[in-house]
């Protein structure tokens, strides 16, 4: 096989890469908007109707019934989603912001940073990072 050739090939891997690249990202996109979603909809529930850690028991049990196959859904993720949308709810610049980050990134800045400010930094960092990944592609 040429050089040449060989470099056709690896141009195809490129585009490959960058589809499943931008696939990823969507589905990312779309699993934060629905933990935004359910965090809201906790929340208006405990606001309204009182919900408390019982009730947030059971619908994470009647999810792990109905939806075997989905996981992530346990009531202590439930009641991650919940202060996720309470924090970042009111904040015009943060909350675009965090919708571009995986879950598992948005925990990790949850659970380290200890004011605003500090998850403003984090928030930005990461998002940079991804940023100059996404160049490379």
């Amino acid at each position: 096989m040429s050089i040449e050739l060989s470099n056709s090939y690896n141009d195809v891997i490129k585009l490959i890469e960058h589809s499943k690249n931008k696939v990823n990202t969507y589905v990312n996109s779309e699993l934060i908007d629905l933990y935004w979603k359910i965090g809201e909809y906790v929340s208006d529930k405990t606001n309204a109707e009182g919900w408390g850690r019982k009730t947030v028991e059971i619908l994470a049990d009647f999810l792990s019934k109905n939806y075997p196959d989905t996981k992530g859904f346990s009531s202590q993720n439930i009641w991650r989603m919940k202060r996720f949308f309470e924090t970042y709810k009111d904040d015009a610049i943060l909350s675009p912001l965090v919708r571009e980050l995986n879950w598992t990134n948005n925990l990790e800045i949850f659970s380290r940073s200890k004011s605003d400010e500090e998850r403003e930094f984090y928030i930005r960092m990461k998002n940079k990072k991804n940023e100059i990944v996404d160049v490379l592609a």
